[in-house]
């Protein structure tokens, strides 16, 4: 639940009357007297008429109430409070020390932060493990763009994204760089209920860094873009399974990142040089690091929110 103070910069902020972010709103207001002057501006340009007592208690007087969250894995990152850049500062070393990416904490941060996306990802249609789609879309734009948002406002979430009004890209947020050209097969397959117009429309042709035309989708929902991403996951393990290889779930998971990345034709190579998946590993790690490197970042991102039970419910 956000703070009193985030609701008056909200409204502010919607109103385009404070265009500064939410925690440069609290170091500017956070002095009682500077609040009352806040208030006084706010008086007489009538935008509020209640007595200051009233404004004081509604938007500054301490909290009552105690935050409330669905998961348990649900904290915020995006608060400029000491608490949470402590926590920050941890997760930093953390992954730095124990991944060698310091960096790699945002991702998992931003992802476990945003409750209106985990339940997307719990409901996904094609039931993928939640943990492995979160760490799909860990390596992926929407990531960035959550981010991004953050910084602005730290309780934005992907629920207000869609309230814009603006497509969700395939392409840049999701990774998704031929799904109106697969339609059809998907369809066929029974992995997508989605349907043209309604929750997708074509992006038109797009020339991949190889010189291949594919032909992506943008969404018009995230939720409809995060089904399309389970889609070709469930389209990846279906390879995985039907390919006979024995491994673990671990070492599976790691192929399906594979496949997402480096494409479904790219694992199927290397599905036919061995029968085991630690065997088909190895050899991928050795020859193309970079699709590896790629893969473990987002295994990497599941498995600390397995850790942290960030999709158990309270």
């Amino acid at each position: 639940m956000p703070e009193k103070q985030y609701k008056l910069w909200k409204q502010l902020h919607d109103d385009r009357l404070y265009l500064k972010t939410y925690n440069e709103f609290l170091q500017q207001f956070s002095d009682p007297a500077k609040a009352e002057r806040l208030y006084a501006m706010m008086y007489a340009d009538r935008y509020v008429t209640q007595p200051f007592p009233d404004f004081k208690k509604k938007f500054f007087d301490p909290e009552t109430e105690q935050p409330t969250q669905k998961y348990q894995g649900t904290r915020m990152y995006a608060k400029a409070d000491k608490d949470s850049l402590k926590t920050n500062i941890e997760l930093e070393k953390k992954f730095g020390t124990k991944y060698g990416d310091k960096n790699l904490w945002t991702r998992y941060a931003y992802i476990n932060q945003d409750e209106s996306l985990k339940d997307m990802i719990v409901s996904n249609e094609n039931q993928i493990d939640p943990y492995v789609l979160a760490g799909t879309l860990s390596g992926e734009g929407i990531a960035d763009e959550l981010f991004k948002r953050s910084q602005v406002d730290p309780y934005s979430t992907i629920s207000d994204m869609e309230k814009t009004g603006k497509l969700f890209y395939g392409t840049q947020y999701f990774g998704l760089d031929d799904f109106q050209g697969r339609y059809e097969e998907f369809k066929k397959k029974g992995i997508t209920s989605l349907e043209p117009e309604k929750d997708f429309v074509p992006y038109g042709e797009y020339v991949q860094e190889e010189g291949l035309t594919t032909q992506p989708a943008d969404f018009l929902s995230a939720r409809a873009g995060i089904n399309a991403t389970s889609t070709y996951l469930k389209n990846i393990q279906n390879v995985i399974e039907e390919s006979g290889i024995r491994g673990t779930p671990e070492e599976k998971e790691l192929l399906i990142h594979v496949g997402y990345n480096y494409g479904e034709n790219g694992l199927r190579s290397y599905l036919k040089k061995s029968k085991t998946a630690k065997d088909i590993i190895n050899r991928i790690k050795t020859e193309k690091p970079q699709v590896y490197k790629n893969a473990r970042k987002r295994v990497i991102v599941s498995k600390e929110l397995r850790e942290s039970k960030s999709f158990e419910l309270k």
